[in-house]
């Protein structure tokens, strides 16, 4: 990052037709702003994080944040919390949020977003930047979201899902035996009657629409053993809630992949080696109406990959792609 080059930390409310979106936008400002189309990464945090995880800063420990990764290559982000979660509000109605909800609720804020760059309002001390390209970005549950916003119209140039799958969870998603017979409705009322018990500890029904996980189960799965306890701690200190029923979208294969075969854009897929997904390599036929498809697979790496130590791997691999699409 160049001397003349000051980071800037802005937040903002955008507005969407069920509530609105917290985001914090985080950009460079001065000379450090390259002349060449710059990227704004529009990232989606998963279940139980908040929009901290793109920019996640911790005493004593430098290099967690994926923000300043890419802002110090003249990027910019903007990270959002999730409808109902972290310091966005929750819906205007009582529906279920499901994952198209939320997938709307992004793409809508996205358009604001990008109303914003060109007209140089993102955040104070950042210019208009008529020639920037969107990149929608999502870690697990938010990989989801963001093929979800994708789907439904996000103005974005490309998309990454980050440890998302569109595949049975192994170990926790078990098909119905009749479950390609079923419909929409019949294979979403299968899965609350299921899941929730086994993965939760609790009934559908015993669930608020907005309810709180317990990480430390997930443990194992979240965070490897070269995570120092101080970044797990920050880590886990800024957990908010998850929305019910988009939570189970993202688990029941056919929920959620729907939205993977509208994406005709450009697609970042990357797992780490302890991830979600039980075949990172068969995640790329999901995605049949791109024809530029990326997967990243990451060793020793777990499933919150931007504590992982491979992290910097990826968001070199992330700024790359988006700076080299076509």
């Amino acid at each position: 990052m160049a001397a003349t080059a000051t980071r800037v930390r802005a937040d903002l409310e955008l507005e969407v037709a069920r509530g609105r979106l917290a985001a914090s936008v985080i950009a460079l400002s001065g000379e450090a702003v390259p002349a060449a189309a710059p990227l704004v990464f529009v990232c989606v945090p998963g279940m139980t994080y908040r929009r901290s995880y793109w920019d996640l800063r911790v005493d004593g420990h430098d290099g967690y944040s994926f923000a300043e990764h890419a802002t110090a290559r003249g990027h910019v982000v903007v990270a959002l919390d999730n409808l109902g979660t972290g310091d966005s509000s929750p819906p205007d109605d009582d529906d279920e949020v499901d994952l198209e909800s939320l997938g709307r609720a992004v793409a809508e804020a996205s358009g604001h977003i990008l109303a914003r760059v060109r007209a140089g309002t993102l955040a104070p001390g950042v210019a208009a930047l008529a020639e920037a390209r969107l990149v929608g970005v999502g870690h697990s549950l938010g990989g989801g979201v963001a093929v979800a916003a994708h789907a439904v119209g996000a103005p974005w140039d490309a998309v990454a899902a980050l440890g998302y799958t569109t595949q049975e969870l192994a170990g926790i998603y078990e098909p119905a035996a009749d479950e390609d017979r079923l419909g929409f409705d019949e294979r979403r009322a299968w899965a609350r009657a299921h899941i929730p018990q086994k993965l939760w500890g609790r009934t559908w029904d015993e669930l608020d629409p907005f309810f709180t996980i317990e990480r430390e189960p997930f443990a194992a799965l979240f965070y490897g053993p070269e995570v120092p306890g101080a970044v797990i701690a920050a880590d886990t200190a800024a957990a908010t809630v998850s929305p019910r029923q988009a939570a189970l979208d993202v688990i029941t294969p056919q929920l959620g992949a729907r939205f993977a075969r509208e994406v005709r854009a450009p697609v970042l897929l990357a797992y780490g080696d302890t991830d979600l997904s039980p075949d990172p390599r068969m995640e790329v036929a999901a995605y049949a109406s791109s024809s530029d498809i990326t997967l990243v697979l990451l060793d020793a790496t777990a499933h919150c990959h931007n504590v992982a130590g491979s992290r910097a791997i990826l968001w070199e691999r992330l700024c790359r792609w988006g700076e080299a699409l076509p």
